[in-house]
């Protein structure tokens, strides 16, 4: 690697405040393990990390430093209430400001109404991992952003489009840790701690022994003794190649929804080879607790031709028990086990939603 490219990754990194990092989260890679371990690093180097994750909203990205941002608030105004409100206007009476909602002599409903404050994000700099191109990275905050800041483009890609103001790529890395491990050890190796080593020697050793080359391997005798058996990986996960793409998978492709608040996960036929109640258990675990710490989530799948099966997870555990008695399913533990004689799975989603607003 060229050494002008090194003290560019490393001037930017020290300069720059606030630096976000933008996985492409690709099946068969390695880009959420390389993510973690380049946040846990750029944390190291003193810098305002954040790592965005796939289509999650903003207020519900796991990994952000909300310290470096200032809240404003947001009124969100569901229908039917924003459909009812003719007018708003506001005025000051001393040192509170009061909001006027005008209808035509309807009333509003308090349950279409939230106030949220969220961070508002002013990047200064972007680390994309493993994305060939801008569109490769759909997150507003990076398609809103990505032609007024520095861009660090971080892959191992030989159809890569050098998009970036520092263009950090690779074509002979067998893995995206391999390669990060390369940039790190050369940058500053006092970033890598023994949590950073941890991860990238999670996904130094998903490459398959048989494709095992010298360089891969001095770089898993290098992160060993940088103390990566020292720092266990605290994601149920991430054991195999395959569960590290399913995650990947499950992150691009979640959505999150407010009203009611639920996580929908949706498992295409392609994955369900690992769709066993263990494997949904360790996802669910990761999910709510050691990853996200969401409280509400929902799984469906086609086992056949004529059954959805699903998994949910709901924080009020008398909804749980009151969706149990109008959708077909039973109770174990925290978690119901659904299964529904329907083929069309969107609407077998918009019934269970429809019954958690009725609850």
């Amino acid at each position: 690697m060229e050494e002008k490219q090194i003290n560019s990754f490393r001037s930017f990194v020290e300069k720059e405040e606030n630096i976000f990092i933008f996985p492409s989260l690709k099946t068969r890679g390695d880009s959420l393990l390389a993510s973690l371990a380049l946040f846990f690093a750029l944390e190291k180097s003193g810098r305002k990390a954040n790592l965005i994750l796939g289509k999650i909203p903003w207020s519900k990205q796991p990994f952000l430093n909300v310290k470096a941002f200032p809240f404003q608030p947001k009124i969100i105004i569901r229908p039917p209430a924003s459909q009812q409100i003719r007018e708003m206007r506001y005025e000051k009476q001393g040192d509170r400001l009061i909001f006027y909602l005008d209808t035509d002599n309807q009333k509003l409903d308090p349950k279409n109404f939230d106030l949220i404050l969220s961070p508002q994000p002013e990047p200064d700099l972007l680390i994309t991992v493993n994305a060939q191109k801008p569109s490769d990275i759909p997150h507003l905050l990076f398609q809103n952003n990505f032609r007024s800041r520095p861009i660090i483009n971080i892959d191992q890609s030989p159809a890569n489009q050098q998009f970036g103001q520092v263009n950090l790529i690779n074509p002979h890395a067998l893995s995206t840790c391999q390669w990060l491990t390369d940039i790190l050890q050369q940058a500053n190796e006092h970033w890598i701690t023994p949590q950073v080593a941890s991860y990238l020697l999670q996904g130094i050793k998903l490459i398959a022994p048989e494709k095992q080359n010298k360089d891969s391997l001095s770089k898993i005798h290098y992160l060993i003794d940088k103390g990566a058996l020292l720092s266990s990986i605290t994601l149920p996960l991430l054991k195999s190649q395959e569960e590290t793409d399913f995650l990947q998978f499950v992150i691009k492709t979640m959505e999150v929804s407010l009203d009611p608040p639920l996580v929908f996960i949706s498992l295409e036929n392609r994955h369900l080879l690992l769709t066993s109640p263990p494997y949904l258990s360790a996802l669910l675990k990761a999910l709510k607790t050691s990853f996200f710490h969401f409280k509400n989530i929902l799984l469906l799948w086609s086992s056949d031709q004529e059954t959805i099966q699903g998994l949910i997870a709901l924080e009020n555990l008398e909804k749980l028990n009151y969706l149990l008695k109008k959708i077909p399913g039973k109770r174990q533990d925290h978690f119901g086990l659904l299964r529904i004689e329907k083929t069309n799975l969107t609407a077998v989603r918009q019934r269970i939603e429809q019954i958690l607003k009725e609850y």
